[in-house]
């Protein structure tokens, strides 16, 4: 006899691809069954009775689970396990069993410091603990008191429990250290000759915040006393002596048969020794006059101003009084600054009557001039910058907003041309009525005038009229299209545009009609031709998103962001419907997006439905360049 023979039908799988069951047929009538994948789980499970008992399955063959028509039990068998009847009552085991063979798990088992026991009359179980020993261990007592040593207040003393021994440490602070010794009430006693280093810091004797001497290692800093002191014959040296004495008494009387070196009095009336100026004899008292300055009279002095050829140490030249001032060369006039090079960057000044530099020049060759404006006299004149390099036009912009600028005027004088700044931004613009900036170039093909406009920058846009060579990356809004085109009857149900393949889902979720989106952006358009038109209604196309970080098996998750519908009738065969989308944004960088498709009737039967998407991309917004994992939008 031949082997049965096995064909397979086919599988059934889940909208994931999980296998659930194969259906194949068997035997020689070809008897259809079904192998499952998995567990089989149902609220309720059917048999068929059957008078004839079902032969046993072979080894390997799994078991057979029938209902007896004689009886009406349910039995199972295998080639391993005889016929046992599965409804029998005595499958249910009893409150005693169960505890029997829950009792059982504590006999013989092992057991410290407690003793366990099953009672069978009233089915409970009882623990006795056995250990009694309460003793602190040596580890125990040493933590307990080291832990008295952590967080507590330490002065001029470090203890430390150290667990790995047991001991305490105990560590003194460095007396010799302490600079701040207060002797209290007691008295001090000096035996000998006693010395005290300052080691380069300040000793100090004081009364409460009143210091009454200070010195260091260079002397002495303060000495205060509250009463007359006689010095007798020894040497006192300092640089200033001070008293705090506010009453009409000298705050200092020096009483000396030799002349005291180095004193200087603050309130002297005479010179001790009166000293000539300019031959005229002078002890402080009073004011003199020098003949040739204040006083009739010429004053030995070398030189001779009348037929002077050079200036030596000049200070100044004067004119007089409303009379021009005019210096004549028959060469060159050289002004030559800090000609010992002692000084640094002396400036030539021009002031105005308010002693303000209104123009300097200054030794390094920077020119300042405060007027702000450059008179060029003369009909057409030029005004030339030449330079051997840069020539830079700065305008103060602390400001910031455009505060300072240069401008160019037109002829009635009024703003034009403008170059500024705002913070870090440089701007050009052009306050004429609606004018433009122009960018020329001088180019072989430009004509007579050598030039041609390459960009013109007008208030809403900007005109490029040469080729644009780019080779980085032009970050802004990018549009694109796609073409969702398909073949199908669209009769009343909600469809999504597929953005890959040529077949458009019913699932929201499917991956043909499902993008990933790696910037902000919005739908510009969609846009859809058709033909062989039967019904009338209106078509409805719709943006719907979901984020990271949430289910998008779960149609309720997703967010509905705009919707545009026109009215089509069964005579607008081959015609064009442009929905266009009003939302500055629609989806973010993370989203999926899908766009639906619907109408409220039956338009057509099987028809081909040609679609073009217009989608915007904000650059700006892009994930980045570098690999992240995002659990949410940016």
């Amino acid at each position: 006899m031949k082997s049965p023979k096995i064909k397979s039908i086919g599988e059934v799988v889940t909208d994931y691809g999980a296998k659930v069951m194969k259906v194949f047929k068997e035997g020689l009538l070809g008897r259809s069954l079904f192998d499952f994948y998995g567990d089989v789980k149902a609220l309720t499970f059917k048999t068929k009775e059957v008078t004839t008992v079902p032969i046993t399955p072979l080894d390997g063959k799994g078991g057979v689970i029938y209902t007896k028509a004689a009886d009406g039990k349910l039995y199972y068998k295998s080639n391993e396990v005889s016929e046992v009847e599965l409804s029998s009552a005595g499958s249910t085991l009893t409150t005693e069993q169960v505890q029997d063979i829950v009792g059982a798990m504590f006999s013989s088992n092992t057991e410290t410091n407690i003793t366990v026991t099953y009672q069978d009359a009233d089915g409970t179980i009882d623990l006795v603990a056995t250990d009694t020993n309460t003793q602190l261990t040596t580890e125990e007592v040493q933590d307990i008191v080291g832990a008295m040593f952590t967080s507590n207040t330490e002065t001029r003393i470090s203890a430390t429990y150290e667990d790995a021994d047991g001991t305490i440490d105990l560590v003194v602070d460095d007396m010799t250290t302490d600079t701040n010794t207060n002797v209290g009430n007691a008295d001090m006693t000096l035996s000998g000759v006693r010395s005290i280093d300052t080691n380069d810091n300040t000793f100090q004797i004081k009364n409460g915040s009143t210091v009454y001497l200070e010195f260091d290692d260079a002397g002495i800093i303060t000495f205060r006393a509250s009463d007359a002191i006689d010095i007798g014959a020894f040497n006192l040296r300092a640089l200033t002596l001070q008293s705090d004495v506010t009453t009409g008494t000298a705050p200092l009387t020096v009483a000396s048969t030799t002349a005291v070196a180095n004193l200087q009095a603050a309130t002297a009336t005479t010179l001790h020794t009166a000293r000539n100026i300019g031959g005229v004899s002078f002890n402080g008292s009073a004011n003199i006059d020098l003949p040739g300055v204040n006083a009739a009279g010429n004053q030995n002095t070398s030189g001779n101003a009348a037929t002077a050829t050079l200036a030596t140490n000049a200070q100044g030249i004067a004119g007089a009084t409303d009379a021009d001032v005019t210096i004549t060369s028959d060469g060159e006039v050289t002004v030559k600054l800090d000609s010992d090079n002692d000084e640094s960057n002396q400036k030539f000044k021009i002031t105005n009557n308010s002693d303000s530099v209104v123009f300097s020049v200054q030794e390094d060759g920077i020119v300042n001039m405060a007027g702000g404006t450059i008179n060029i006299d003369g009909s057409n004149s030029n005004f030339e910058l030449n330079s051997g390099s840069d020539i830079i036009l700065e305008a103060d912009n602390a400001g910031g907003g455009n505060s300072s600028t240069i401008q160019y005027l037109d002829a009635g004088g009024t703003n034009r041309i403008i170059l500024g700044a705002d913070s870090d931004v440089a701007i050009l613009s052009n306050r004429a009525s609606n004018g433009t900036v122009q960018i020329r170039a001088n180019t072989a093909t430009a004509g007579g005038s050598g030039e041609v406009t390459v960009v013109t920058v007008h208030d809403d846009k900007v005109d490029i009229s040469q080729d644009l060579n780019v080779t980085g990356i032009i970050t802004g809004k990018q549009r694109e299209i796609y073409s969702q085109s398909f073949l199908d009857d669209l009769s009343t149900t909600k469809h999504y545009l597929p953005f890959k393949d040529i077949n458009e889902q019913t699932t929201i979720y499917q991956e043909e009609a499902a993008m990933i989106m790696p910037c902000d952006g919005r739908i510009v358009s969609v846009t859809i031709r058709t033909s062989s038109l039967t019904g009338s209604g209106n078509m409805t196309i719709g943006v719907h998103t979901i984020g990271p970080n949430v289910n998008q098996f779960a149609t309720s998750s997703w967010t509905e962001e705009e919707t545009e519908s026109l009215a089509i009738s069964a005579s607008d065969d081959y015609h064009v419907f442009h929905f266009a989308f009003s939302n500055a944004k629609h989806f973010e960088s993370g989203d999926l997006l899908t766009i639906s498709i619907q109408n409220d009737a039956d338009l057509s039967g099987t028809a081909y439905w040609y679609v073009s998407t217009v989608v915007e991309y904000d650059w700006n917004t892009y994930l980045g360049t570098t690999s992240a994992e995002y659990d949410s939008n940016p």
